[in-house]
Parts: structure tokens; sequence; C-alpha cells
């Protein structure tokens, strides 16, 4: 065969390399330019698709590492949640035992200033095992119905030691409502 034929790839006869169309069967022949358009076409498609196959696939295995890292997150957050609560649960607890073991006695009160303000008296047993010192009192008011319709809190800033009483006389609770009847008064918090 010369260096200047070729042959047809549809009727397979010698051709001239220049020749195209095939002067025996009319078939376009493939030339190298047309080979390279081919094959960078064929080959960017095969990129892109490769591309945002790994993409794709590099995105799925981020996003389920993030959802990993996320509950992992969240696990321990509610572990140190309910770690806390327990924590605050059991010193909730004490400080409760705590407050129990003081108790509120001869309670009274009346009226002053024009039946605004009130005064009260009681004595605080602390039954613990250590002396106690700013105790909190809370009183409630009701009126002849029974409704609640004010309350006071007061903070009394001594010492009371331990296993002792300590008997207080015109406390001055605060302004009362002037309808209010009936009172009754707790201890809401201490400190040792």
């Amino acid at each position: 065969m010369n260096k200047k034929m070729t042959y047809c790839n549809d009727c397979s006869q010698e051709i001239s390399k220049h020749a195209n169309p095939c002067p025996l069967c009319g078939a376009k022949r493939m030339t190298p330019r047309r080979y390279l358009f081919w094959a960078i076409v064929i080959g960017t498609i095969l990129m892109y698709k490769t591309s945002f196959y790994l993409t794709d696939n590099n995105a799925k295995g981020s996003y389920a590492m993030y959802q990993q890292k996320a509950k992992e997150a969240a696990t321990k957050i509610e572990a140190t949640r309910k770690e806390a609560a327990t924590s605050q649960a059991v010193k909730k607890a004490a400080e409760a035992t705590i407050i129990q073991r003081v108790e509120l006695t001869n309670f009274s009160w009346k009226t002053t200033a024009f039946d605004t303000i009130m005064e009260a008296n009681f004595t605080l047993n602390n039954t613990n095992p250590f002396p106690i010192k700013d105790i909190a009192i809370k009183c409630q008011h009701s009126a002849n119905s029974g409704t609640v319709i004010d309350s006071n809190s007061h903070t009394i800033y001594d010492i009371i030691p331990s296993n002792a009483s300590k008997t207080f006389n015109d406390v001055n609770m605060g302004f009362i409502q002037s309808q209010a009847s009936k009172s009754s008064c707790w201890v809401t918090s201490i400190k040792k």
C-alpha cells in the first residue's frame, strides 16, 4: 500500500488519504481532526461525569460525617444536661433537708401605720448540726374568702446557733393588702 493511500471504513477499498468522501461508496471518512474533536468531546463528558460522581460521593460522605458528629455532640450535651440536672437535684434536696430542719413557730402578726404595714412575731428553731444565717421568710396572705391576695418576703440577717432557737418580735414584713385577714409564713432559704 502506498503512503498516500488508505482504506475506506465502509467499503474497505483502497482510496487516497485526501479523498473525502470515498469516491467509490460516498461514505465520509473520519479524519484525524474529527477523531481529535470526538475524543475531546467524549473525554470532557467522561471527566464531568467522573468529577460529579466523586463530588457527589464526597458530599454524601461529608454529610454522613456531619450527621455522625452532630449525633455525638447531641449525646454529649444530653449527658452533660443529665449530669447537671442530677447535681442540681442533689443540691436542691440537700437545701430542702436543711430548710426542713428550721422550724418557724409561735407566729403572730398585726398591721401598723394605718393598717398598711405587716409586723410579725415568730420563733425560729434550728435543729441542724451547724449554725445558720440570713434566713429568708415568706408570708402569704388571704382574704376572708380564702383567696390568696398578697405575699411578702423578708430576710432575717442574724445567726442562729446549731440546735438553738431565737425569737424575733415586730419584724417589718412590708406592705400588706388591706383585706388580708389570714397569713401563713415559712422559711424559703438559709445560708450556712
